[in-house]
């Protein structure tokens, strides 16, 4: 290769590092499966860094993870489509949205872990849109104990809210 072939290519390289389109391939970077074990196990040996039922439900939520991924899919891998594809098979099995939020955030967490450690070199979940849940309206005539304490109470007129409220 000449040295002005060489430049060129140099520069290519840059502006896709420059508009984060260069993705960083280590020697051998871990399945997902493998990352996510290692993800959970310095929070098992920390005291106090999250709750055990907290570990259980991420436990949970990477399993399902992994079971989508597959056994090979490595972690700088994991793309939008594959995300995408989770929610669609997740909502298909009649899991309410909340649910398959709850379990990007998982994800979320595991990547942006990920990026920290120079395995990846950006989120792909930026930009997915997030299942939508439905709201469930407060029954007519009744406001939150948290609500009757910030504005008037309609059962006290006006006055100091009662521990009826």
């Amino acid at each position: 290769m000449r040295s002005g072939e060489a430049v060129k290519a140099m520069n290519r390289l840059r502006v896709r590092r420059e508009e984060d389109k260069l993705t960083l391939q280590p020697k051998r970077s871990p399945t997902f499966e493998e990352y996510a074990q290692g993800y959970l196990d310095p929070y098992r040996v920390v005291k106090d860094a999250k709750r055990p039922a907290t570990l259980r439900a991420e436990t949970v939520c990477l399993r399902r993870w992994h079971e989508h991924f597959g056994p090979e899919l490595r972690v700088w891998q994991v793309a939008k489509a594959h995300i995408n594809g989770f929610m669609a098979w997740r909502q298909s099995q009649d899991v309410s949205a909340r649910t398959v939020n709850m379990e990007l955030v998982v994800l979320r967490n595991v990547l942006r872990k990920a990026v920290d450690y120079g395995y990846r070199a950006a989120l792909p979940i930026e930009g997915v849109k997030v299942a939508e849940a439905l709201r469930r309206e407060a029954p007519a005539g009744r406001l939150k104990r948290s609500a009757c304490r910030r504005w008037k109470c309609p059962r006290t007129a006006g006055s100091l809210p009662t521990s009826s409220c």
